[in-house]
């Protein structure tokens, strides 16, 4: 790989590479992914996509594998623009955020951003996620069976709203989620008028409720104890302060990516605790005999952080969960310079994406790729490690994803909670297709009985 653009040296153009086609029926039946890394195997890491649309077809390049996103997420960060390539996409949910900001004014909110997701203030959290996770399984037991998805998107919403925004359970609560499962999972729309119409009306009603919290937030003094609370209270060098409506894309963001790709993660995990009975019993094992102080059934004991770190073998299993079933599918991009990548002169303005799921079904990087392998991730193989950048669950490079750590102390919690406290039993054993765009979702519902052990 040419990490830095080599101006006298054979450059292709853009119209060298091989196209890949695709089509809306390959992203639903969960084909996507699947063709992308067939793709990349014979033609390398970097080719042009296609896709026919309404409005005439959708062109740009597909960069895939450890390289590439090295290439993407730090050696060349700066040249492929996020607020151009996720603005377009998310910018009508949630404005403008760390998410859809470029240097210099990502490094600048970052920084106020940073003291709030510190190892030690995550930990400080744990005991507002335990909280609501034991609340919600408890609830699964008096019920004959739950769809993992829909549960797991409440528990990942109302975990992100209490502990990141401060939001307490109640009706607010209540309706913030009911709103935002609306935008993000409006399956009835099938125009662009309608989705316009949607959007005018939920954000006519959502945007109040969060300006007002806002607002509350803005009158007490500094907390540590939620992040918003120090997001409104931050401050710049020159000593002034966000405004609402920068302070609210922020918001929108911690509520958005705080649970969105958390729901799917937790979907697919408790489904396969639930089917994978061989490591069932060996990561049961692992929970019991870390856990043993904190008695089967007394679910409202929590568990410290110390103890989260012992589960090594859970941890892995988590890993492997988010590679077989990549929350995020893809990252969009814009070029905003010309860069050299693989001989290949990309032009600024060059529509990108940066295939995060290809990368983790390379069989290239990852033996077996389709087998569901958690030992892929413990010495000596650590697959992870033998070429960085190979799992990229999370992202990479110094804009990897804030909120790892909240990320991983959640998960970790959940499948701990269960695993101590409950055994599970799938339901129904639909096909384990897969499928997204941008982020990722089970095409079929699939469903667990939960019985206290």
């Amino acid at each position: 790989m040419r990490l830095q653009q080599d101006v006298n040296a054979p450059q292709r153009t853009l119209n060298d590479l091989p196209e890949f086609n695709f089509t809306w029926e390959d992203i639903d039946g969960g084909k996507y992914i699947p063709k992308i890394v067939d793709f990349s195997l014979e033609h390398g890491s970097i080719f042009r996509f296609r896709i026919e649309q309404l409005n005439g077809p959708l062109t740009g390049i597909m960069l895939v594998g450890p390289d590439a996103n090295r290439f993407v997420f730090n050696t060349q960060r700066q040249a492929f623009s996020h607020e151009q390539g996720w603005t377009p996409i998310l910018g009508g949910m949630v404005g403008r955020g760390l998410i859809n900001m470029d240097d210099p004014d990502h490094a600048v909110h970052r920084k106020m951003w940073n003291p709030a997701f510190t190892t030690d203030v995550m930990q400080a959290y744990i005991p507002v996620l335990h909280r609501i996770i034991a609340q919600k399984i408890e609830t699964y037991a008096q019920q004959p069976h739950i769809n993992t998805h829909v549960e797991s998107q409440e528990i990942t919403f109302d975990v992100a709203a209490a502990a990141l925004a401060g939001i307490q359970q109640g009706p607010v609560l209540d309706r913030l989620r009911a709103l935002f499962w609306r935008m993000l999972h409006a399956d009835d729309i099938n125009s662009e008028d309608d989705y316009l119409a949607m959007m005018s009306e939920v954000q006519g009603e959502m945007v109040p409720m969060l300006i007002g919290l806002i607002e509350e937030r803005r009158s007490r003094p500094p907390s540590t104890k939620d992040v918003l609370s120090q997001i409104v209270h931050a401050e710049f060098e020159d000593g002034s302060k966000l405004d609402n409506i920068q302070i609210l894309g922020h918001l929108n963001v911690l509520l958005l990516a705080g649970h969105e790709t958390t729901t799917s993660l937790s979907s697919w995990l408790i489904y396969q605790l639930a089917t994978l009975e061989d490591h069932w019993a060996e990561l049961q094992t692992e929970v019991d005999e870390v856990l043993a102080d904190i008695p089967i059934g007394q679910t409202d004991a929590g568990f410290p952080a110390d103890k989260l770190r012992k589960l090594v073998k859970l941890e892995n299993f988590i890993k492997e969960t988010g590679r077989l079933y990549s929350p995020v599918f893809q990252v969009p991009r814009i070029l905003l310079e010309d860069v050299v990548y693989e001989d290949v002169l990309i032009p600024a303005g060059t529509r990108a994406r940066l295939s995060l799921a290809a990368t983790h079904m390379n069989p290239e990087i990852f033996s077996q790729p389709e087998s569901f392998d958690p030992e892929r991730f413990a010495p000596p193989r650590r697959e992870d490690r033998a070429r960085p950048y190979s799992l990229v669950t999370f992202g990479g490079g110094p804009r990897m994803c804030i909120g790892i750590n909240f990320a991983m102390f959640e998960v970790k919690i959940l499948a701990a909670q269960i695993l101590r406290h409950y055994q599970l039993e799938a339901v129904s054993r639909p096909d384990k297709v897969h499928v997204g765009y941008w982020n990722s979702a089970p095409k079929y519902p699939l469903e667990v009985a939960f019985r206290p052990r």
